[in-house]
């Protein structure tokens, strides 16, 4: 039976580039100190991530079937269901995305978007060390439902004999039945700007980089590489910063 094409380009390029930023993020700040020169590509790498989560909220709206946010199944009857199916035999396999997943991109989706939001505030005078333990608290969150979604896409794959992670490679997967429809492009122009986006924003955070300053200047803005530190007197920042250098010279 002839594979059905369900997930476009445009999706597993952002599936795949989603992961590997939150990797490089989560290694980054788990390995280097706050004060490392490495540590602001660890801010740069969530701005990024924040900018391919907006534009998968785009094509969650307007993308094609399977990849909008209307085909995922939320029920939480449905998510139990599933779990009870998979252990024993009336489990059903879905064309699309089942529950499990379904319910494992929303919220990673969802938490992505408060590390954004809470990592750009732990640079500025509004940083509270509630606001830094939300951050934290998040980043773990988000590493545990990946560790999850791995191990369910594992359990899937042996109970269902249906390989979905191949599928975020190619896009095709095994029909149900003769009835099952999907897709009718891969969208390549949508991709391709996709990935022009990508490149374009990078290329802006490369150009307004001052590794001296940790600073990243963007059009009508400009971001601070590090967390903002009080003491008695206020912010310290500037002052760290400089007797940094001073000591390295």
């Amino acid at each position: 039976m002839k594979k059905t094409l369900i997930y476009d380009l445009p999706t597993r390029l952002f599936h795949w580039s989603f992961a590997a930023l939150f990797v490089a993020a989560y290694f980054i700040t788990n390995v280097f100190e706050d004060e490392s020169e490495v540590f602001p590509y660890h801010m740069m790498i969530g701005l990024l991530m924040a900018l391919i989560v907006f534009l998968r909220i785009i094509w969650g709206i307007v993308g094609t079937k399977y990849a909008r946010f209307s085909s995922y199944v939320l029920s939480p009857t449905a998510l139990i269901q599933y779990f009870k199916g998979i252990f024993s035999k009336n489990s059903e396999r879905k064309l699309g995305r089942n529950p499990a997943s379904s319910w494992a991109a929303l919220l990673m989706i969802s938490i992505s978007i408060g590390l954004a939001i809470t990592g750009y505030l732990i640079t500025t005078p509004s940083k509270t060390e509630l606001l830094e333990e939300i951050h934290e608290l998040l980043s773990d969150g988000f590493l545990i439902i990946v560790l999850l979604h791995i191990a369910g896409v594992i359990l899937h794959t042996i109970r269902h004999k249906d390989p979905i992670a191949k599928s975020m490679i190619t896009g095709y997967k095994d029909p149900i039945d003769d009835s099952s429809v999907g897709i009718k492009s891969n969208n390549n122009i949508v991709a391709l700007f996709f990935i022009i986006a990508v490149i374009a924003f990078v290329s802006l955070m490369a150009n307004g980089y001052d590794p001296k300053e940790r600073t990243l200047d963007l059009p009508g803005f400009q971001i601070k590489l590090e967390e903002m530190e009080k003491d008695k007197s206020g912010y310290e920042n500037e002052y760290k910063r400089e007797e940094k250098y001073n000591d390295d010279d």
